[in-house]
């Protein structure tokens, strides 16, 4: 079916491709693009926020980001990116939201493999064939859901912000309401409406995403536990467990697997 589709106009290009290395706190500004977009940590850690919502993005994980979406990237941390173009009429079997996906090895070389010849042409028998299975690996990834929804009102914006700014904060919500102007029940009101969760459980999803940001920067687990706002590893990890289904410990050495 993917050929199929393929062989609606042989001479245009099927995938384009871009290689970059990107010190820490480089930004990419809000933009979109009329083609999909694949965009893989090869090493380094993003942070994107597109569709109101920002994902956390480790090594061996990719982002897909359907045409026309806008989206900024924070590089957390020196990183290579490659990024895959997929043409719009190539991309309908893959989702129409963003997604975080994990990489397989197997689509790491097929990406990797993309990024060395640049582009992929219609009118190529082999770029062909390596586009259909790129679509199809694209499309049986496994989604990874290190992702927080954002608000959009300018109140629960600032406390979204004040949040994230220093997630160890231990202030009580009525003191960081007060920081923004608005009451704690105006402000859980708009949260639950926004982003789906109440602040406490936004609050402690932040902290899993510094949290992981940390782990994968080399942070031992006491220290990302402390920096995250838990007075204790052992309440870290229980929380780490219960969010991911996996220990600090075992998380990152899944990544390391991976690589």
């Amino acid at each position: 079916m993917l050929r199929s589709r393929h062989q609606s106009d042989k001479s245009e290009f099927l995938v384009r491709t871009l290689g970059l290395r990107l010190s820490k706190g480089h930004v990419i500004e809000s933009h979109a693009h009329s083609w999909g977009q694949v965009i893989f940590a090869a090493n380094g850690v993003m942070q994107i926020d597109a569709e109101d919502s920002r994902w956390v993005v480790p090594p061996m994980r990719c982002v897909w980001v359907p045409p026309d979406v806008g989206h900024s990237i924070l590089m957390i941390s020196e990183t290579v990116m490659r990024t895959i173009y997929i043409n719009p009429t190539s991309a309908g079997g893959l989702p129409n939201r963003c997604k975080v996906l994990k990489v397989s090895g197997l689509l790491r070389e097929i990406i990797l493999e993309c990024v060395r010849l640049s582009m992929l042409s219609g009118s190529e028998p082999t770029h062909v064939h390596l586009a259909s299975v790129l679509l199809d690996q694209l499309a049986a990834a496994d989604e990874i859901s290190l992702e927080i929804r954002l608000p959009n009102d300018p109140r629960a914006v600032r406390l979204a912000d004040l949040i994230s700014a220093d997630a160890s904060n231990k202030a009580p919500l009525g003191e960081l309401a007060r920081a923004v102007g608005a009451s704690p029940r105006t402000l859980e009101r708009i949260f639950v409406r926004e982003t789906g969760l109440s602040i406490g459980r936004w609050r402690q999803q932040a902290r899993l995403m510094l949290a992981v940001r940390l782990l994968v920067e080399g942070n031992s687990v006491g220290e990302a536990a402390f920096a995250s706002g838990y007075e204790s590893p052992s309440a870290f990890i229980a929380m780490f467990r219960s969010e991911t289904g996996t220990t600090p410990g075992q998380y990152i050495r899944s990544l390391r697997i991976d690589a």
